[in-house]
């Protein structure tokens, strides 16, 4: 399957903060128009806000998440999910994030699993969900200040929790990461402290380190046109083939759960949709599979009422998964016409 998708960052969580907030069908007949095959959005608390509702009033709390999935199943727009896009609502007051992912008996720890695993459980048997993301850029505290975080201890941090993901899924549906793109030199931060760039050799190892028995695909996120690998700089698509070959040895497909211009500079919307466009030609040509527009707004929903840079973006993903499915990489009436919904009836 080839498909670009896009984020719905705030959709499934937006009833929870915001009782009174419009319903969101507008917001998914859109993303359908646009032949956008599947949404990313956060089925998880940012920094705790909603997670008194999840304890307290469990029916209040998944009213906006089976919404989400139910509109999903009626438009047949796949879904990744993300479990935990931060760790704030776990951590313990003064507790750091390494001896958090370190501490699996831990309190904070253990709250986690048991609200990733009520989620999974919720959804597993929907047709809409395609995947569970861990959390989101968790790798980006790797070994810099001011969580210094330990890459291995992260890769068994993933390891673990995934594990406990499938254990509730109890299918061979995708699990990632969540992750962004590794640094240049995260091997030599990692193991001397410093900037020196990283051989392609380090590169790749780095990109191993978070993969396990349980994940599926590797994930990244990409937004500048020029990019480092293995010392030289070169340009994104250079850099985006490089990855994709380590990601195929590796024998996992690449997921690039976001990616968009890095400036959107709207002093200078030209300029700033010509880096867009560059970074999604790039995607289309160097034969990545799965990539994700970031799109975000937490006051508004930008799908219900998209301005020209937005609709600019959307038009880009439309054009992208037209030619995946004139090239035969992107048929879904087959999976979806077998399938049965577990909350649109219809």
């Amino acid at each position: 399957f080839y498909g670009i998708g896009t984020n719905y960052y705030e959709i499934a969580y937006k009833l929870i903060t915001d009782p009174i907030a419009d319903d969101f069908e507008a917001g998914i007949k859109k993303v359908k128009e646009q032949k956008i095959p599947y949404i990313r959005v956060r089925f998880s608390s940012y920094a705790g806000e909603g997670m008194d509702v999840f304890y307290d009033n469990p029916a209040m709390f998944f009213r906006g998440m089976d919404r989400v999935v139910e509109l999903c199943e009626q438009y047949k727009i796949g879904i990744i999910a993300d479990l935990a896009w931060t760790l704030m609502p776990y951590k313990t007051e003064g507790q750091t994030t390494q001896d958090f992912i370190t501490t699996a008996d831990g309190e904070g720890f253990q709250k986690m699993i048991s609200y990733m695993q009520t989620i999974v459980k919720r959804y597993k048997n929907s047709p809409a969900i395609w995947g569970w993301e861990v959390g989101n850029e968790f790798n980006l505290a790797c070994s810099v200040a001011p969580e210094n975080l330990d890459p291995q201890d992260l890769g068994n941090f993933f390891e673990y929790v995934m594990g406990k993901i499938k254990e509730a899924d109890g299918t061979d549906r995708m699990i990632t990461t969540g992750n962004s793109q590794n640094r240049h030199a995260q091997k030599n931060l990692w193991k001397n402290g410093n900037w020196t760039a990283d051989t392609l050799e380090e590169t790749k190892e780095m990109l191993e380190i978070f993969e396990n028995q349980y994940s599926s695909i590797i994930s990244t996120h990409v937004y500048q046109n020029e990019q480092i690998l293995g010392g030289q700089t070169v340009n994104v698509l250079e850099y985006l083939k490089g990855i994709n070959k380590m990601a195929q040895e590796i024998g996992k497909p690449l997921f690039i759960g976001e990616y968009c211009d890095d400036s959107k500079d709207k002093s200078d919307q030209a300029l700033s949709l010509d880096k867009f466009q560059r970074l999604h030609d790039a995607i289309m040509e160097s034969g990545i599979q799965m990539a994700t527009i970031w799109i975000q707004d937490n006051y508004r929903d930008l799908y219900m009422k998209t301005n020209s840079y937005i609709q600019y973006e959307l038009d880009c993903a439309k054009s992208g998964n037209e030619k995946f499915i004139a090239d035969g990489k992107q048929d879904l009436d087959n999976y979806w016409n077998g399938t049965t919904n577990v909350v649109y009836k219809g």
